[in-house]
């Protein structure tokens, strides 16, 4: 693979695509070293838009702002492999929809937590994913998004670990569908209803739809999920 920007720094990060099989979107993934070298930190930087700088400055946490300009940096990566494409950058609907202004024909999605940062182009289709740490379930949590089918069913889970498998489960698959058609948590997500089997999903909401899905476990307690069709 070609290396965006600075050659020698990019030789310490390592990328790596997500298998979703030769129709499937490509995904790839970058796993930050905790603490990030600054030389990388500058490269993330320099390579992303201003819209992109402006949105990782919202947000307080030194981390969380790294890890918005490393996806940045990442959706520049990936264009260059895909599509042959350089200083692409990420703009955004006003829903908050990432898109690709020079490429509106591609399809994107980003997502990062903990030290993962996730970007999937799909050529044919939409494309959603989401990753996630173990949750902390609070009461309500389920209730605000999940539907009474969901609901139901999460509360015959049987102890603490299935239950919280569950939440994550169905969280990661129903977010990463959200994004998908471009709504993000602008649609209330307990009026969707969604029953996952091993590479296929059924979404109920205006109608029944089959979306593909890949769920890979990044360690014991981080989830990735991508959704396409």
């Amino acid at each position: 693979m070609t290396c965006l920007l600075d050659t020698n720094v990019c030789k310490t990060i390592h990328v790596v695509q997500i298998p979703c099989g030769d129709q499937g979107p490509t995904v790839l993934m970058l796993n930050l070293v905790r603490p990030v070298d600054t030389s990388i930190c500058r490269m993330f930087e320099t390579s992303c838009s201003a819209d992109r700088r402006a949105k990782a400055a919202r947000y307080h946490r030194v981390d969380d702002r790294i890890r918005c300009l490393a996806a940045g940096w990442l959706v520049q990566y990936a264009a260059e492999q895909v599509l042959g494409m350089s200083g692409i950058h990420v703009s955004h609907k006003p829903g908050g929809c990432p898109f690709l202004s020079q490429a509106p024909g591609i399809f994107l999605s980003i997502s990062h937590s903990g030290p993962w940062v996730v970007c999937a182009l799909h050529l044919t289709g939409p494309v959603g994913n989401d990753v996630e740490q173990m949750p902390s379930i609070t009461p309500g949590m389920a209730e605000l998004f999940m539907s009474p089918e969901e609901l139901a069913a999460f509360q015959q889970c049987s102890g603490e670990m299935e239950r919280s498998l569950f939440f994550l489960r169905y969280w990661c698959l129903k977010e990463s569908w959200l994004k998908a058609v471009g709504t993000g948590l602008m649609l209330e997500p307990s009026s969707v209803s969604i029953l996952p089997h091993d590479t296929i999903m059924s979404v109920q909401y205006n109608k029944i739809e089959f979306w593909h899905i890949h769920e890979q476990w990044l360690n014991d307690t981080t989830l990735l999920t991508v959704c396409w069709k």
